[in-house]
Parts: C-alpha cells; sequence; structure tokens
C-alpha cells in the first residue's frame, strides 16, 4: 500500500457510490409513483381511518406530483448519477432552503452549515411525476444522520391543483386543515430557485405509518409564493418542535400527552425538557413517584408483551395495514378474547407498538414498526433474546452478586457459547440479535474514511452485517471476515444475498486464536468483542491482533464505553450489569480502561468518536519504536480519520 496516499482527510476514493440504503429509498419511491393513482397515495398520506369519500374529494381537485426522499450521500454527484442509471433525467441540483431550515430546527443546527441540495427527476412511466431527492451533507453528526435514515422524517407524497379544478388554493387548503380529522400542519415555505416564480410547499402528517414505514406525510405545492396562505399553515405548524414530539389528534400544534418531547439516543435532552419529560404525560403530583416506581417494576411486563408480539408474528401481520382482533386471531392463532388484552396493552403509552385505528381495528406505531421483518432497523430478533433465553437468565443476578456465580451457566450449566453451539434455533435469534445491533454502528463508514484503505480484516465479524455496509460504502475494498463456523454459514448467505461474496473471504477460525487472524491487512475491525472477556483474554486478542497486522495497519475498536459519571443517561451501565448475568468475565469499561489494555498490547490510541447509542469508535495504530524502518508513517498517525 502507497503511504503517500493515507493522509488525513483526503477524499474518499472508493466511497463515490451511493450507498444500497439511499438506493434502497429511491428505488422504492419511483417504483411507487410509477405504480400508484393519486388515490391511493392521498389513503396512504392522510391519517388511517380518513373516509373515502373525503379521499375521493381532495382526489377530483389534485393529482400526484412527487414522492420526496432525504439521502446522505457522499456527494451530489453520486445521487444524480444514480438517478441516471435508474434511466432518469435529473434536474440541476439546487438549493432546499425548506428542507435545510427543517433539519436546522429539528436538531438546533447552524443553518449555514447544512448545504442541502434538491434534485428532481421525473420518472419514466409518467413525465407529471416526479421523485425528488433531498441530499443532505454527508458530514452530519452520526446521530443525526442515523434518525433521519431511521424516522425517514422528510418522506413524503405530494400533491398539487390540478389544472382544471374548480375551487381555488386555499379551498382545498382549508378542506384538509379543518376537516381531516388528525391532520396535522407540520411546517413549509417558498423555494423561489422552483420554476419560474417559485414554488409554495405546505407539509401535513398524521400519527402512524405507512405500509412502506414512511411517516403518514403530505405536501400540498403551488407555483408561485401564495404569501398569506403560507403564513397561515407556518403559525399553525409543528414543525419548529422535534419530530419525536408530533402526535396531535386533536389539530395543529397540539402535542400529544402520551407521547412527550424526547430526542433520539445521542443527541442529548431537547432543551426545557425535565428529567421527567419521559414519563408519558404524567406532570408531577402526589402520583408521580408511584407510577415512575410501577413503570419501572413492570417492565418484565413490558418485554414479554413485546415478546409474545413478535412470537405471534403480529407486526408482521399488520405490516400491510390495519386489522380487527379477528382477523389478527385468524391469521395467528391466537384466542380472540385474549389476543383483545394483548392488543389493548400493546397500545398502553408504557409500550407503544400499537395504536386504535378505528372501527375496532389495531395499525402499527413507529415504534411497532420496528419490530416488523422488513424494517430495515427491524428489532424483532432482539425481542425475542431479550424476552426469552437472555429474560431467563436475570433471575439468576441475586446469585450471581452474592456469590459471583455466573447467572448464565448456574440456570443453563453452560456458558453462552456453548449453549448456543447446541441449540441452533437461540443460535439463530441470538446471530439476528447481533446483526440488528450492527445497526447501531453502520455510520461508521460516515465517521472514518476507509478511502485508501484496500483491505480489511472483521475479526468477529458474525453474520457480516456491519462488513456489508463498509463494503457497499467503499467498493474497492476487499475484506476478509474472521469467525467459528456457525457465524461463517450466516455470512456466507448474507453477503452472497447482497453481491459482496466476490469481494470477501471467509475464514473459519477463533478470536483467541492469533493464528487464525489473516496477516497484513490495512485495517482490522473488532466490534463489540473486548467486552465479551476478562482482561487477560482481551490482551491476547489485542496482541494477537499486533502480531498479524503490519506496522501501518489501523485498528478499529467499537465498544459502548462506561462514563465516569454515574448519572450519566447511557445505557452502558445497563449493558455491563447484562454483561455479569451473560457473560464470564466480561463487562463494559471506561475509554481509559480501554486506552490502557490496547497500550499493553502494542496499540496507540489516536482518536476516539461518537457513535449512535453511546457507541464509539476508537482508532489505534501500532506503537512502532522506529516507524522508519517498516512505514513511513509517525507513530500514532491516524490514516483513516476525516
Amino acid at each position: 500500500m502507497n503511504n503517500s496516499s493515507l493522509l488525513p482527510n483526503l477524499p474518499a476514493s472508493g466511497a463515490a457510490a451511493l450507498g444500497a440504503e439511499d438506493q434502497r429509498r429511491i428505488r422504492e419511491m419511483v417504483t411507487y409513483l410509477t405504480s400508484g393513482s393519486t388515490t391511493e397515495a392521498l389513503t396512504n398520506a392522510l391519517p388511517l381511518g380518513t373516509d373515502r369519500e373525503m379521499v375521493d374529494a381532495v382526489a377530483e381537485l389534485c393529482e400526484l406530483d412527487h414522492g420526496g426522499v432525504l439521502i446522505i450521500p457522499p456527494s451530489v454527484e453520486a445521487a444524480t448519477a444514480h438517478l441516471r442509471a435508474l434511466g432518469l433525467q435529473p434536474s440541476t441540483p439546487i438549493a432546499s432552503t425548506v428542507v435545510r431550515d427543517r433539519l436546522s430546527r429539528r436538531y438546533r443546527l447552524p443553518a449555514e452549515a447544512l448545504d442541502v441540495r434538491v434534485v428532481h427527476a421525473p420518472v419514466a412511466a409518467d413525465s407529471s411525476r416526479a421523485v425528488t431527492v433531498f441530499c443532505a451533507p454527508p458530514g452530519l453528526p452520526a446521530p443525526v444522520a442515523r434518525s433521519e435514515r431511521l424516522s425517514g422524517h422528510e418522506t413524503h407524497v405530494a400533491v398539487r391543483l390540478r389544472g382544471d379544478a374548480d375551487q381555488p388554493l386555499a379551498w382545498v387548503y382549508d378542506l384538509l386543515a379543518q376537516q381531516v380529522r388528525g391532520l396535522v400542519a407540520d411546517g413549509g415555505g417558498y423555494n423561489p430557485l422552483l420554476g419560474k416564480g417559485g414554488r409554495t410547499v405546505m407539509y401535513f402528517r398524521s400519527e402512524g405509518r405507512t405500509w412502506h414505514a414512511w411517516p403518514r406525510r403530505l405536501a400540498v405545492v403551488a407555483d408561485g409564493h401564495h404569501e398569506q396562505l403560507l403564513q397561515e399553515h407556518l403559525t399553525a405548524s409543528t414543525d419548529a418542535q422535534p419530530p419525536w414530539s408530533y402526535g396531535a389528534r386533536g389539530g395543529h400544534g397540539t402535542r400529544n400527552a402520551a407521547s412527550p418531547a424526547r430526542p433520539p439516543a445521542g443527541l442529548g435532552a431537547w432543551p426545557n425538557a425535565g428529567p421527567d419529560c419521559w414519563l408519558d404525560g404524567v406532570d408531577g403530583g402526589a402520583d408521580a413517584e408511584d407510577r415512575r416506581l410501577l413503570q419501572l417494576l413492570t417492565g418484565a411486563w413490558v418485554t414479554q408483551a413485546l415478546r409474545t408480539m413478535v412470537a405471534l408474528d403480529l407486526a408482521d401481520h399488520l405490516a400491510r395495514g390495519p386489522l380487527t382482533c379477528l382477523e389478527l386471531a385468524d391469521r395467528s392463532g391466537a384466542r380472540p378474547d385474549l389476543l383483545h388484552r394483548l392488543l389493548r396493552a400493546l397500545c398502553h403509552p408504557w409500550v407503544g407498538a400499537l395504536q386504535a385505528a378505528g372501527k375496532g381495528a389495531f395499525a402499527l406505531t413507529g415504534l411497532g414498526w420496528r419490530l416488523t421483518r422488513e424494517h430495515p432497523a427491524s428489532m424483532r430478533h432482539t425481542a425475542l433474546l431479550y424476552g426469552d433465553l437472555f429474560y431467563l437468565s436475570w433471575s439468576a443476578l441475586v446469585e450471581g452478586v452474592l456469590d459471583g456465580a455466573q447467572p448464565f451457566t448456574t440456570l443453563f450449566g453452560q456458558g453462552v457459547g456453548e449453549y448456543l453451539a447446541r441449540h441452533p434455533r437461540q443460535g439463530a435469534v441470538f446471530d439476528g440479535a447481533r446483526a440488528e445491533e450492527t445497526q447501531a454502528f453502520a455510520d461508521l463508514a460516515a465517521v472514518v474514511d476507509l478511502g485508501p484503505a484496500r483491505t480489511l480484516v472483521d475479526v468477529g465479524g458474525g453474520n457480516g452485517e456491519l462488513l456489508c455496509h463498509l463494503l457497499e460504502a467503499y467498493p474497492l475494498l476487499d475484506a476478509r471476515l474472521l469467525d467459528r463456523s456457525r457465524a461463517i454459514g450466516t455470512a456466507r448467505v448474507n453477503l452472497s444475498s447482497r453481491g459482496l461474496l466476490p469481494r470477501t473471504t471467509l475464514v473459519t477460525g477463533s478470536v483467541t486464536e492469533p493464528r487464525s487472524i489473516p496477516r497484513g491487512a490495512d485495517v482490522y475491525v473488532l466490534t463489540r468483542i473486548l467486552h465479551d472477556w476478562d482482561d487477560d483474554t482481551c490482551l491476547e486478542i489485542l496482541r494477537g491482533i499486533r502480531e498479524a497486522a503490519a506496522d501501518d495497519s489501523t485498528l478499529l475498536i467499537i465498544e459502548r464505553p462506561l462514563p465516569s459519571d454515574f448519572t450519566h443517561p447511557s445505557v452502558a451501565a445497563l449493558t455491563d450489569l447484562h454483561m455479569l448475568v451473560t457473560h464470564a468475565g466480561g463487562g463494559e469499561r471506561t475509554n481509559a480502561q480501554y486506552r490502557a489494555l490496547l497500550e499493553r498490547a502494542g496499540w496507540t490510541v489516536a482518536d476516539e468518536r461518537p457513535l449512535t447509542l453511546d457507541m464509539t469508535v476508537a482508532l489505534a495504530c501500532p506503537t512502532v519504536t522506529d516507524p522508519g524502518t517498516t512505514s513511513s508513517l509517525p507513530v500514532g498517525l491516524y490514516k483513516y480519520a476525516r
């Protein structure tokens, strides 16, 4: 490898292609626009249970104009190139002041730092409809990018007034704003750069998700600057509030007391939100503490309700739209009277996985969508694992704390690894949950720049989910994945299904066997491995990688470090206790403890960078006494820093 190309802050030479997730979002919207009608689009975007007569009334006056998605491409050019590859003709990118300002308000980021560009591309089947792609800057903070990818806040369908409509725009606006129950004004604006006279856009949203897992979000667009109507809309709008506080049922700007403001993990507390702002609308009073304690003590009930929801495939049954209890009972084989009690509990604010959809039907909430098989950030396997095997393990915590008896081994007579090897069904659930956890550090490709690298080893890479993200982001990268035979089989299927197996060598071995580790790679990745082991084993693992690495190799260590402040809201303190329950000798460590282990094993930590869900990636290089003998790089220089 030519060290002269490995200087910090160079553009990623292999990262020009659009990522797989962004490609999927665009492809999904293009398909939707080419195959759906205006009536279907309105039915999906308006609140659940909206009368068909109301949908038809709006459809008579309006026609489908575009569908919008927000992506985070490596460059705007990558987005336009992908649109051309789909056979579309993208417009010249222009600034999107509306979405820029929405992101700025949502995350309290300076608007001048958000260079959001918008590209329009008429869909091939109907040139009157276009896919609108908002390109966020690639340098978004990782938690912000994660929030946008998971929630799809800016995804929407838009309608415009028909040319032959016999009613003015204001009449259509009043029809939506005043007569559609549960529709909430959601911001908007005027972009003078669109068309000859600019364009006005007014967004609405309502609770729930479409069967695509998009937010139920509708835009009304009109050529020209409709200043008075736009001002009325913005005055009624909720879009100055964080998106996680939406949920009004009773009119514009009303906050649902059962869904208090709570920012995504990693973004910190929203200003003016007190420490108990998540208590489901409880504003204090004599019973606030009782409710708080009761909610904690009944957490096991919630875990089992969600596990049962997944085990009966209720989320997947509801993925195509609302169903009644009888319909769900027929599909799941459950008794209707008993199932209804479960469904009602799943609607409770302490759970929030379902919501009533009118006429006795139930529908998924955004949280409930995360338990479907098809959601890109599904936690379905995690619900099964934490509600079954690991749930049982926690019952022996008292003994574990009193006498050091490892709870999992006490209950099952063997360690986690041995148990999973002998129980394939539970092993598959565990592998699935670990792959879902990988979503929390899918931002790694944006946090570090692996453009100059050509070879990478994922040590203990499991089913290869993280490796897939890296290979998709860096087309010039080849990889080797090391793990035990059970994981290798799953990784082969995963990599093959995404067309990445030809660029990957699968190596059967163990992270604790130094001779198993492939030698001389540019980059080694160690993801959530060290927290499984005691210090001596961690040193063995790190020294084994150091022995295999070249003097100019780089090691990325992804873990969830313990904060020094015991009151810090990081979940690391809880996962540390979970490691006590499930892994003998395992546990979370502070950043200082990880640095000390790395230094003892011959590594120098050059940087530590945050990922989502309290994860960090530590960037380490070999500690070389005389780097000039094997490398032109100074000691400690991290080559892949952005």
